[in-house]
């Protein structure tokens, strides 16, 4: 196994234990629904709203991506694998990431500057199996100029960074629990 290829197994292993919250070693696509609800309805919307749909279209996006043949579950192989080989085309991962990603965020810009503040990021993503530190830090690394604010834009890009890099210092990589 190459060292890139390590590299992406692991960030997206740890990935994979922030949806496997019950620990059964698959995750379902209730896991991720229930992740991603939870964000949602952290950033004060409903997930069923219509404005919402952009992050319903994620979740579908990404579930077909790890369970192309509608088994209904994924172990921690499969769900590396499908990401390993999703991070190898940019097209796709902003194909099946950016839209829900910058529809998310923007319900974190709660005043609308395009930007988004270390506690309204915090607040959202609190039950997202980051330690507090790991999200502080995730925060502070896309926070580029350090005035406490992180770009929607960027956070957009950081997002679909996370899938691509090969670099494991990336600001991005905080995302999802630094290794």
């Amino acid at each position: 196994m190459t060292a890139l290829s390590d590299y992406k197994s692991r960030k997206f292993g740890k990935a994979f234990t922030l949806f496997d919250r019950d620990g059964d070693g698959v995750v379902r696509r209730a896991d991720m629904e229930s992740v991603v609800r939870k964000e949602v309805q952290r950033s004060g919307a409903d997930y069923e709203a219509p404005e919402m749909r952009p992050v319903r279209v994620l979740v579908e996006r990404w579930w077909r991506t790890l369970d192309p043949e509608g088994r209904g579950e994924v172990d921690h192989d499969g769900f590396v694998t499908a990401l390993v080989a999703l991070s190898d085309d940019r097209d796709a991962v902003r194909h099946v990431f950016e839209d829900g990603v910058r529809c998310l965020l923007s319900r974190m810009d709660r005043d609308g500057d395009g930007r988004v503040s270390k506690a309204e990021f915090v607040w959202v993503t609190q039950e997202d199996g980051l330690t507090s530190a790991e999200r502080d830090a995730a925060f502070d690394r896309m926070d580029r100029d350090g005035d406490g604010y992180a770009d929607v834009e960027d956070l957009v890009a950081d997002y679909v960074e996370l899938y691509c890099t090969s670099d494991p210092d990336a600001a991005c990589n905080g995302i999802a629990g630094f290794l």
